[in-house]
């Protein structure tokens, strides 16, 4: 079993539950997210993982339909694998909402990188094989 580090950076930040490889993101402060205005949003947790783990962030499927929001992928806070988790979320619908503070915005998925070899084969072998 892997152990991931985690610290909390605000005192009122939820800590992840173990649910196997995901927990759940949650919002620390309340925030007002305006038409197509990129908006760093903070989770006040610090991870701490190994480099041959990947972090993979689905945003809350009912907030992206409610209120039209997307993130930029790769935009965790994570550098080394280790940093403050947040992102950047972009609105692309008219007008604003807002998010407020301890609202599930995102599950998070911690997968191990394994190493993976390509091997090419000739599609004309297959071709050449189903002729005769």
């Amino acid at each position: 079993m892997a152990i991931i580090k985690f610290k909390k950076l605000r005192f009122d930040a939820k800590s992840p539950d173990s649910l196997g490889n995901k927990f759940d993101i949650h919002v620390v402060e309340t925030y007002t997210i305006n038409y197509l205005t990129p908006i760093l949003i903070k989770t006040g947790l610090y991870l701490e993982m190994s480099n041959d783990y990947k972090l993979h962030i689905d945003m809350d499927r009912i907030i992206v339909e409610k209120y039209g929001l997307t993130f930029f992928e790769n935009t965790y806070g994570l550098e080394n694998n280790k940093g403050e988790l947040c992102f950047v979320v972009l609105k692309l619908r008219q007008g604003s909402c807002t998010i407020n503070k301890n609202t599930k915005l995102a599950s998070a998925f911690i997968f191990k990188l394994e190493k993976i070899k390509f091997m090419e084969e000739d599609p004309l072998l297959e071709i050449i094989q189903k002729e005769k």
